[in-house]
């Protein structure tokens, strides 16, 4: 009996709670991981390097990642074991590692045994990597935001996160608030954050059409294959026109703006030590 998809899906999300930290505390991690090799990250060396400091963030936590994952996959047995409500949480599942542990107990050749025994487990191990593999994307954009509000906190800069300005519609940061994008959207900021510009950059340029004149940007480490091993194919010339045709503009690594020289393209440097404060200026009045 193939493995209900529902099912698949509870038991990765088992495997992933009881050994993976959150989003947050990954992160976190992360960035202890960072200052206890390279020191404090200070607000000097933040507007100084903020592109290198994210990278490397990114990429500690890319590896912390992968060491989770691999004891995910080569540890699953054991913990769907040590699960009481196996039976009842993943029946199918547990029907399949019963059936596994029954052939190890019989007394056929050691090589028959671990070709049946293999084949039994060859769905849920191919389920389990399906999953971790999907985690991993979903928790690239999650560490991206992470690191953005760190930084931006230890930066004291003032923002707003996953506004909602009307229904079904949320940005992920507001500069310096809800209430002022509501009140004086042309004086506010709105980022949204995306990891890597593939097709999902089209969602954040469809939000805030009503606020015209408001400063827009989508944050991205897109190019340096940090995410993937082929994102440094994601910022074409088509994009960046695209992205300036919908009012919208690119906060990138600095090696990326340097590269591309576009005015539709700065560098987190850059966002944080002038449009932020060229900005904030007006927040006063």
């Amino acid at each position: 009996m193939p493995i209900p998809k529902d099912e698949m899906k509870s038991f990765n999300n088992f495997l992933r709670e009881s050994r993976l930290p959150s989003s947050r505390k990954m992160s976190d991690r992360a960035i202890a991981n960072y200052e206890k090799e390279h020191g404090k990250i200070t607000s000097a060396l933040l507007r100084k390097n903020f592109s290198q400091i994210i990278a490397d963030c990114i990429r500690i936590e890319n590896r912390m990642f992968d060491e989770i994952m691999n004891e995910i996959r080569e540890s699953w047995g054991i913990d769907l074991l040590g699960n009481t409500e196996r039976n009842r949480s993943f029946p199918v599942i547990s029907g399949l590692i019963d059936q596994a542990i029954a052939v190890l107990n019989a007394k056929d050749a050691v090589e028959e045994k671990l070709a049946s025994v293999i084949k039994i487990l060859q769905e849920i191990n191919d389920g389990v990597s399906f999953g971790m593999k999907q985690s991993g994307k979903t928790r690239a954009g999650a560490a991206f935001q992470n690191y953005l509000e760190s930084f931006f906190d230890r930066l004291d800069l003032q923002y707003d996160r996953q506004q909602a300005i009307r229904p079904g519609e949320v940005l992920d940061l507001v500069f310096p608030n809800l209430k002022l994008l509501q009140e004086r959207y042309q004086d506010a900021i709105i980022m949204e954050c995306q990891t890597t510009l593939k097709d999902r950059f089209r969602l954040s340029l469809g939000k805030a059409h009503e606020q015209v004149g408001t400063t827009k940007f989508i944050a991205t480490l897109t190019g340096t294959n940090i995410i993937t091993a082929s994102d440094h194919l994601d910022l074409t010339d088509a994009k960046i026109n695209e992205i300036r045709d919908n009012h919208w503009r690119l906060v990138a690594l600095r090696e990326i703006a340097e590269q591309k020289n576009s005015p539709t393209i700065i560098s987190f440097e850059d966002f944080v030590n002038k449009e932020y404060p060229n900005r904030s200026g007006l927040w006063s009045t």
